[in-house]
């Protein structure tokens, strides 16, 4: 009889066994259309919105085009976020495949996030705008 007993792989190296498995599992779209959805919903909506806030703080208090611009771009962020996610692969910043809770998150904290941005532009602007008579 032999006494030899089979080893069992360490964490580390059953890790490594599975990361081929877990590479396949995630898919990755690294086409320029995916990386620009994402620079699009990471950076130039966020950007975008950014300079529609600080434009409505310098302007008067009336709604106008960009109040519409502002709340287009919310839209259309969360829409790319979606698509990132359900189409092409989209990961979390922990590189982990991105669900549609992780959607439901972003989507929420954008609104949120949004909705206070704009309300505190909208409330410098009408305090800052010229009052007539004065």
């Amino acid at each position: 009889m032999s006494t030899h007993r089979a080893e069992r792989p360490s964490p580390k190296a059953r890790s490594a066994q599975d990361a081929p498995a877990k590479a396949q599992q995630a898919p990755s779209v690294a086409t320029v259309g995916g990386c620009l959805v994402r620079v699009c919903w990471m950076v130039l909506g966020n950007g975008a919105l950014f300079f529609m806030a600080v434009h409505l703080a310098m302007s008067a208090p009336a709604l106008s085009l960009v109040d519409a611009a502002f709340w287009g771009t919310v839209a259309l962020i969360i829409g790319l976020r979606y698509l990132d996610v359900r189409k092409l692969g989209g990961l979390t910043v922990t590189n982990e495949p991105a669900t549609m809770a992780h959607w439901r998150r972003y989507a929420i904290a954008l609104l949120v996030v949004s909705l206070l941005a704009w309300a505190i532009a909208r409330l410098v602007g009408g305090a800052s705008a010229p009052r007539v008579g004065q």
